[in-house]
């Protein structure tokens, strides 16, 4: 199994999907997708946001990727409206 990391000014990271019981679930996709991420990975280019942050993306943010059977989202850092502390 290969590692993955995001390169430059991208961001690798998992949609935040929430259940009925009020519990984050990682990388799920439904037909409405969720505006909140969990960062996995970083790229050197990027500042303030490190692994395990969550954001608020746009809505038509990024580019998902089937890695070692998980979802991953990859956006820029232009695609972050607020980070969510």
């Amino acid at each position: 199994m290969n590692t993955v990391e995001a390169l430059f000014d991208n961001i690798m990271c998992y949609r935040i999907e929430h259940s009925s019981h009020g519990k984050a679930k990682r990388g799920i996709s439904t037909k409405e997708k969720s505006l909140l991420v969990e960062v996995i990975s970083i790229g050197d280019d990027v500042n303030n946001i490190k692994a395990g942050d969550k954001l608020l993306i746009k809505k038509f943010s990024g580019i998902e990727v089937d890695i070692n059977n998980e979802n991953v989202l990859f956006i820029t850092k232009n695609d972050i409206l607020a980070k969510i502390k």
